[in-house]
């Protein structure tokens, strides 16, 4: 469970950079 805890954060920036990525390509589109 510690782990799953630890791991959860590191999800969490990587959701926020992908819909970061996502917008941008949206944008140039």
């Amino acid at each position: 469970m510690k782990n799953g805890q630890g791991r959860l954060p590191q999800v969490l920036r990587i959701q926020k950079v992908y819909s970061r990525h996502v917008r941008f390509l949206k944008c140039l589109n």
